[in-house]
C-alpha cells in the first residue's frame, strides 16, 4: 500500500506527464507548409497509432489534404477512429483540390460584420419642432427625368434628357405634406397669420383651416421655405424630391398612391376624356363632383414610408426653374440653376389629369403667388 502522500505525488506527476505529452509539438510543424497536411495514408496510420485526443490535436495543427468522402469515413472507422476524430477530419478536409485548410488555431475567429450604424431606410422620427414624422432616405443613384416606359403619354422637353444622378448623403424627408395643424404651430411661433383659405369660386377646401390633417395649401414659396427653416429643415431639391418619390414601392400605380382628378371626388371619373370633350368646362365638372384635396396619409406609402408624393397638392422644391436645367445638371447632388425667377413644383395635385401625376413632372411656379393646389414638405440632413 502506498501512503496517501505518495499516491498524491504520483497522480500529480502522471497528470503533468500526460499534459506534456498532449502538448508535444506536432511533427508536421518541422516540414514545409505544403507538406504538413496529412495525406490519406499518413492520416490513417496516425489515427491508428494515436489516442483520440492526440489525433485531434495533430489534425488541428497539421490539417488534412485528402478530400472528404463516405469512403474516407468508412476507412477511419476501420482504424477505430473516434466520432470526434471523424468529425474533425470532415471539418478540416478541403472542399476541392488537394490543399488543406489552415489549422484551426491559425485561423482568426469569425467575427460577424458589425450591424450598420445610423438610421434604416424608411425609419421614422418625429421632428420636435413641427410635430411631424420624417422618413430616412438613404443615399443612392437613380435615373432622373421622364421615362417613356413608365406609361407616360409623352415626355415634356423640360423633363429630358434622362440622366443619372447620385444622392451621396442620406437625408430625412417629411412622411407627408406639411399639414394645416403643423403650419398653425409655425404661425403661433412666428407671431403671424395663416394665409387665406384655399378656395375656388365659392368652394373652400378647408373652411377656417379647421381640419388639421389636411395638407397645407395656398402657400407661396416664401411661406414654404420659412416654415422649413423654422422646423430646422429645408425645402428638398428637385433631385432629392424625385429620388424620394421613386423609392421602393413607387410602382404600385397612381390610383393606389395618389389623389388626382380621376379619384379625388365623390364618383370616379375619366378626367382625360372629360378634358378632351370639354376643355373649357371640365374643371367645373370636377368641382360639381366634389373633387378636393384629402387628409394626408390615406393613400399607400412607398417603401420609404412616404405618403402623397404624387397627387393631393403640388409641392415646392428649392430649385429655380429652367427648361433646359437637365442639360447642364451635375451628376452628384444637383441643386438646379444658380438663379432664376420661377421655382419648381413637383408631384401633381387632386385637380390634375393622370398624365401630370408622375415622378418626373415639373411645374413652373410663380414664387410669390398663392394657389389653392400648392403645398410642400420639408427635408434635411438631420432631425431633432
Amino acid at each position: 500500500m502506498f501512503p496517501l502522500r505518495a499516491l498524491t505525488t504520483f497522480a500529480i506527476v502522471t497528470l503533468a506527464a500526460l499534459g506534456q505529452a498532449q502538448q508535444a509539438p506536432a511533427p508536421c510543424m518541422t516540414k514545409p507548409a505544403a507538406e504538413r497536411p496529412y495525406s490519406k495514408d499518413r492520416l490513417l496510420g496516425m489515427v491508428k497509432d494515436q489516442t483520440p485526443a492526440r489525433a485531434e490535436y495533430l489534425i488541428k495543427m497539421c490539417g488534412v489534404s485528402v478530400l472528404w468522402s463516405d469512403g474516407l469515413a468508412g476507412e477511419l472507422k476501420g482504424v477505430n477512429a473516434s466520432s470526434q476524430v471523424i468529425e474533425m477530419v470532415h471539418a478540416m478536409a478541403p472542399k476541392s483540390g488537394g490543399t488543406a485548410p489552415p489549422p484551426i488555431d491559425k485561423v482568426p475567429p469569425y467575427k460577424p460584420p458589425p450591424p450598420p450604424t445610423g438610421p434604416k431606410p424608411g425609419e421614422l422620427r418625429t421632428n420636435s419642432k413641427d410635430g411631424l414624422k420624417y422618413a430616412y432616405i438613404p443615399p443612392g443613384t437613380f435615373e432622373m427625368g421622364c421615362h417613356e416606359n413608365e406609361g407616360t403619354p409623352g415626355c415634356e422637353h423640360d423633363e429630358l434628357p434622362v440622366h443619372k444622378v447620385r444622392i451621396t448623403k442620406g437625408f430625412w424627408m417629411g412622411q407627408t405634406e406639411v399639414t394645416a395643424g403643423a403650419f398653425k404651430r409655425y404661425i403661433q411661433a412666428a407671431g403671424t397669420k395663416m394665409p387665406p383659405e384655399p378656395t375656388m369660386g365659392a368652394t373652400s377646401f378647408n373652411p377656417g383651416w379647421a381640419n388639421d390633417d389636411m395638407p397645407m395649401s395656398n402657400v407661396d414659396f416664401d411661406d414654404a421655405r420659412n416654415y422649413c427653416r423654422w422646423a430646422g429643415m429645408a425645402l428638398p431639391t428637385e433631385a432629392e424630391w424625385e429620388y424620394a418619390a421613386r423609392g421602393p414601392g413607387a410602382s404600385q400605380g397612381v390610383a393606389a398612391m395618389a389623389w388626382y382628378a380621376d379619384n379625388s371626388g365623390q364618383q370616379p371619373l375619366d378626367s382625360e376624356a372629360l378634358h378632351k370633350q370639354s376643355p373649357g368646362t371640365w374643371i367645373g365638372k370636377l368641382i360639381k363632383n366634389g373633387n378636393a384635396p384629402h387628409p394626408v396619409a390615406q393613400k399607400a406609402a412607398n417603401g420609404w414610408n412616404l405618403h402623397d408624393m404624387l397627387g393631393n397638392v403640388w409641392e415646392w422644391t428649392s430649385d429655380f426653374y429652367r427648361e433646359d436645367a437637365y442639360v447642364t445638371s451635375t451628376p452628384d447632388d444637383p441643386t438646379g440653376p444658380d438663379a432664376g425667377f420661377h421655382h419648381v413644383l413637383r408631384g401633381g395635385s387632386w385637380l390634375n389629369l393622370p398624365s401630370y401625376v408622375r415622378a418626373s413632372k415639373r411645374l413652373k411656379g410663380i414664387p410669390d403667388k398663392r394657389i389653392y393646389t400648392n403645398g410642400f414638405r420639408c427635408a434635411g440632413p438631420s432631425i431633432k
